[in-house]
């Protein structure tokens, strides 16, 4: 983490801001701080990953750009006294840094999003990324896909040695495998990759995308498996996947080898990430975890079948 003394010295040098209080939030991505200068309150966010390249760094800035300018809420960006999107946090090797707006809100619950609302939400956001950004780039190398966390899930598993695990974890890997074989066939767009409820604030009744920290070229089915995982599934609503299937595909399309991988991709967030591996402590827990995954397949199979399903007419006498 930079010293207050270092975030002051930026904001005066790189923005032409005094900024008396510097607050630390920490962050999972990037060292986020809170500052509060006589021109206003602003997040400073100082990027972890010094291997970031900077064209996808200013992609992800033109992109949070680029949905406010189209009426989509995303925090203001300021620009420094160059001109320029980002600046640069001078240490033995410099660290990319972007200043923002503070937005007041509060999360987005996610046991009070609509499932319909979240739906054309997210194909609205879709719809125009992949209008406006048609060469976007990727954020991660795909032949990289979950390959660290399951090394961790496998010496996880050699230690536990609960008879039944490595089904868990061979379940995985068929998915994650069939993922990443299909990825560069399936529909791509830049997104967010994270809209998870903490990255959507609430603010006069707008929802706020605050985190544009690894948005990048992915999968749209991608980013509902993960949507669905956090809303809906986590929740048990049930009646939520269905509802969020249905207004999402009627707005935003996908196409059938897309369809197809959705379940497996949710099996894989909801089911077969590190929570089940730590709650699965005996056979029969295991067995339980198994029947779950085959359980919510099928679920997800037929939701998908209702939702594209055309609508019936009525047939006047």
């Amino acid at each position: 983490m930079a010293t207050a003394a270092q975030i002051r010295r930026l904001l005066r040098d790189s923005y032409g801001l005094r900024a008396p209080r510097v607050r630390e939030l920490g962050g999972f991505i990037d060292d986020v701080y809170r500052v509060e200068t006589a021109h206003g309150r602003f997040v400073l966010k100082v990027n972890r990953n010094r291997k970031l390249r900077r064209d996808l760094l200013a992609q992800q800035l033109r992109f949070m750009e680029a949905l406010r300018a189209h009426g989509i809420a995303a925090p203001a960006l300021v620009r420094t006294k160059e001109g320029t999107t980002f600046s640069l946090l001078r240490e033995r090797r410099p660290r990319p840094c972007m200043l923002v707006e503070f937005v007041a809100g509060e999360e987005l619950r996610a046991e009070d999003a609509r499932p319909a609302q979240l739906a054309r939400f997210v194909a609205g956001l879709h719809r125009f990324a992949a209008r406006t950004f048609p060469d976007a780039l990727a954020y991660i190398d795909p032949a990289l896909l979950g390959s660290e966390q399951t090394e961790e899930m496998e010496r996880y598993v050699r230690r536990r040695r609960t008879i039944g695990l490595e089904a868990l974890l061979a379940e995985r890997r068929r998915i994650l495998a069939r993922y990443t074989r299909l990825r560069p066939r399936l529909s791509h767009a830049l997104l967010v990759n994270d809209l998870a409820p903490a990255n959507i604030l609430v603010r006069r009744g707008d929802w706020v995308i605050v985190d544009f920290n690894i948005a990048g070229s992915s999968p749209r089915v991608d980013e509902l498996a993960w949507m669905l995982t956090w809303y809906f599934v986590q929740l048990e609503r049930m009646n939520g996947v269905r509802a969020f299937l249905r207004a999402y595909l009627r707005a935003m399309p996908l196409p059938h080898k897309d369809l197809t991988l959705l379940p497996e991709l949710v099996v894989l967030y909801a089911a077969l990430n590190w929570t089940p591996f730590e709650e699965s402590r005996s056979p029969e827990d295991v067995v339980e975890r198994l029947r779950r995954v085959r359980t919510l397949r099928t679920f997800l199979r037929a939701a998908l079948r209702e939702a594209v399903k055309p609508k019936s007419r009525g047939v006047s006498a």
